[in-house]
């Protein structure tokens, strides 16, 4: 699971960058598809979170051999000052990428102006 919350982000921006027409309608394409990896990943990360252990030290260790030759290892694990971390991570992503979508998506409005009413001063 470890592993999905490090190449998850990869796999979303990676998306993103190569949607066709990613520019398209002022990127709002590529900025949903960041959008839905995001809140992908912040799931990942409640579900984490609901099973971690406080008592039980290192938990969701990933350990495997990479380059044997050079006793080089793929080890993960988290524990709870890396699991607060992660969780802060995965939600100042779905934040800022919230933040960073063009205001009709956000607003669901056709048009991105604030419509005011201009009162001259007497």
């Amino acid at each position: 699971m470890l592993s999905i919350l490090i190449f998850l982000p990869l796999v979303g921006g990676l998306a993103a960058a190569l949607l066709p027409n990613a520019e398209r309608r002022g990127g709002r394409d590529a900025g949903f598809v960041s959008l839905l990896f995001a809140a992908a990943t912040l799931g990942i990360t409640i579900g984490l979170i609901a099973e971690f252990d406080a008592g039980a030290g290192l938990q969701r260790v990933t350990d495997f051999t990479w380059i044997s030759e050079l006793g080089i290892h793929y080890k993960l694990g988290v524990d709870g000052l890396n699991l607060f971390l992660i969780a802060l991570t995965a939600l100042l992503w779905v934040v800022a990428t919230t933040g960073s979508l063009p205001r009709e998506t956000r607003s669901g409005s056709s048009s991105g102006r604030r419509r005011t009413s201009h009162h001259p001063h007497r």
